[in-house]
């Protein structure tokens, strides 16, 4: 393990960039939750609001399971790439939706998907390159969750009442692709895919 270098600290910055859309996402449900409480789902339960953001957490995290085989076997590239695709994909059909279910589905799953597409090569790949300082490592990029917690909620505060739903949702959707560049340029693998 090289433990650093130019090229071990810039796939650190690459995670970081890839989790803050991730984990800022996350960290933005509550100001989802009560825009949807007042607008969009304003019949809906808080309860059964509450299961668009449960079921965005499951997919990203369960389904993060079954994409660590992938990403041994072929590596980060083409896993970064989708997941990159899918999450602007999932807020920019989330600013066209109107019902529950349309929701549930451009955000939750399709947003669920491409999370954890984007999660599992972030800190896999860090992994190439650290063994002795990976908690390190680990613990830089996993601060995007907080970056992202403060920066999301306070564009979404800013933006939704000037702006309207449709148009935070597309700025979150060029701030997920700005930030998404890095991470596609520096998320690499050091190991060679193991094809077992």
């Amino acid at each position: 393990f090289p433990e650093g270098g130019l090229e071990g600290w810039l796939v650190v910055f690459g995670s970081f960039c890839a989790t803050v859309s991730v984990f800022g996402l996350i960290n933005s449900a509550a100001v989802l939750e009560s825009y949807f409480a007042t607008h969009q789902l304003a019949h809906h339960t808080p309860s059964e609001i509450g299961w668009i953001f449960s079921l965005y957490l499951f997919i990203v995290f369960f389904v993060g399971i079954q994409i660590g085989p992938i990403f041994d076997a072929h590596g980060g590239r083409i896993l970064v790439a989708a997941g990159t695709l899918l999450v602007v994909l999932s807020l920019l059909i989330l600013s066209w939706c109107e019902t529950y279910y349309q929701i549930i589905l451009a955000f939750s799953v399709l947003g669920g998907l491409g999370g954890a597409l984007l999660n599992t090569p972030a800190y896999g790949c860090i992994a190439h390159y650290f063994n002795r300082r990976r908690g390190l490592a680990t613990g830089i990029a996993t601060t995007s969750g907080g970056v992202g917690g403060i920066i999301f909620p306070l564009i979404l505060q800013s933006v939704l009442p000037n702006r309207g739903f449709p148009w935070s949702c597309r700025i979150l959707a060029f701030i997920v692709l700005g930030l998404a560049l890095p991470a596609n340029l520096f998320l690499r693998t050091r190991i060679p895919p193991s094809h077992g």
